[in-house]
């Protein structure tokens, strides 16, 4: 490269990261700032004052070793084109070293050594293809069908591996322990803060027995917990491990929306409600996790995945129902039609609740304490030829159920169901409210007769 192409990669990388750095009076690559009001030129190897009107001598012992060590790095690689921190890809001692800065932040001590490894995004996919659990899936995409938050066209095995926009920058791989580096054309930055958030999940991994429960709603939170002390360890090493020049250059929020934004599949980027979902764990998780430090340190912070994880998408949401741990009520759907199985059951939770009902979730800011959801279950039942869907949820006071059973109403209208007599169509499925106390109950069937059988 020429010095003016050196010149145009790095007024490049400086746009991109938001940085206004001077150019050297004489060879007008970037200066980086040195003791005052000075600037320095490693290029040059000059220091300038700030206007850059008056050249000095050269800078000798006149600064600090630190800092002409530093700026000659960063400016090293800007002019490379290479970020401002390399990532450890080959070099096992360099990684330790990087890992174990972020082990000591977090307090878990590795149990084993995790690698770094390349991974195309074909490989990706194929890998991806390859873990799919299609029965979850099936039972994710009849849920969001029923509750109608998502087309019966949508097939989420397929979006799940097809429809990802740029793929996760990196990635955990829990069955090897490894960590998979995408080979995608993102900055050094980006690459190490994503590799050190993936580390803290290898740690979580090694020393906690993380499963799904089978509900939809707690493993939401269980995400939230994942995810949320994941991102939360790696801002605290961030402001730990990088120095003045590198944490100034550096927007850590436009990093953490990268990462959501990469992750997300396209699905969830035209879906509303499936994006705030996927987006929840992030958001709503790295808050709640810093809360909990707040409260005890890393101690309380281990027994959110030991002794007390929370039991809800509502302890997520609502910081003081955590502090009561109040488990959610056991709500049950006992529905016997003859020809009929249970396919599986699961809960649906307030987060999901929020985003599908309008009125809800714009109430949100207002009921600080929830909205009074207890809990709620979700059933699907089928036969050879047609299907029912039962949902059930209960509130903590009549009056709230009384809101929901409306809120409900006008959400099955905009749907596109309207009313015929006690019963909601739309020319292919039926649907009936049942209120009670502080119960409501919405069955849903594509058989007229399942649900007058029912009402």
């Amino acid at each position: 490269m020429t010095d003016k192409d050196h010149h145009r990669r790095a007024k490049d990388l400086i746009e991109d990261m938001g940085k206004d750095l001077p150019d050297c009076p004489n060879c007008s690559l970037p200066m980086y700032r040195g003791d005052g009001d000075t600037r320095y030129c490693p290029s040059c190897e000059q220091t300038y004052t700030k206007e850059g009107e008056r050249h000095l001598p050269k800078a000798g012992n006149r600064v600090p070793v630190p800092l002409l060590v530093t700026t000659i790095l960063v400016a090293s690689l800007l002019v490379l084109g290479g970020g401002f921190i390399l990532l450890y890809r080959e070099v096992q001692n360099d990684q330790k070293a990087a890992f174990g800065s972020v082990a000591d932040v977090r307090g878990l001590d590795p149990l084993r050594d995790v690698d770094v490894k390349s991974m195309s995004r074909s490989e990706y996919f194929d890998l991806m293809g390859d873990r799919l659990d299609t029965d979850r899936l099936w039972q994710m995409e009849r849920l969001y069908e029923c509750l109608m938050i998502m087309d019966t066209y949508w097939d989420l095995a397929d979006l799940e591996v097809e429809s990802t926009a740029e793929g996760p920058v990196c990635f955990y791989d829990d069955i090897s322990g490894n960590i998979y580096l995408m080979d995608q054309d993102v900055s050094r930055t980006v690459e190490e803060l994503n590799t050190c958030r993936e580390y803290v999940r290898a740690l979580q991994d090694q020393h906690y027995n993380i499963s799904s429960t089978g509900s939809f709603d707690r493993d939401l939170a269980l995400s939230c917990i994942r995810e949320g002390d994941a991102l939360f360890t790696m801002r605290r090493w961030a402001e730990k491990e990088l120095n003045l020049v590198q944490r100034s250059a550096l927007d850590m929020d436009q990093v953490v929306y990268e990462m959501w934004m990469r992750e997300i599949t396209q699905l969830e980027y035209q879906n509303y409600v499936l994006g705030e979902i996927s987006l929840f764990p992030y958001e709503g998780g790295e808050d709640f996790v810093e809360r909990v430090h707040k409260e005890g340190g890393w101690e309380h912070v281990n027994k959110l995945f030991t002794e007390k994880p929370p039991l809800s998408s509502e302890q997520i949401l609502h910081f003081d129902k955590y502090l009561q741990y109040e488990e959610p009520l056991q709500v049950e759907n006992d529905v016997d039609i003859q020809g009929m199985e249970l396919i599986f059951e699961t809960t649906v939770g307030e987060k999901l609740l929020l985003e599908m009902m309008p009125k809800l979730r714009d109430n949100r800011i207002e009921n600080i304490s929830g909205i009074g959801w207890g809990g709620d279950t979700f059933s699907y039942l089928s036969n050879d030829t047609n299907f029912l869907s039962v949902f059930t949820t209960e509130w903590d006071t009549q009056d709230q159920n009384t809101g929901f059973h409306s809120e409900l109403s006008t959400y099955l209208r905009w749907g596109g169901f309207h009313r015929d007599n006690d019963i909601y169509v739309n020319g292919v499925e039926h649907v009936a409210l049942i209120s009670s106390g502080n119960t409501t109950t919405m069955y849903l069937s594509d058989d007229r007769s399942i649900i007058d059988a029912l009402t």
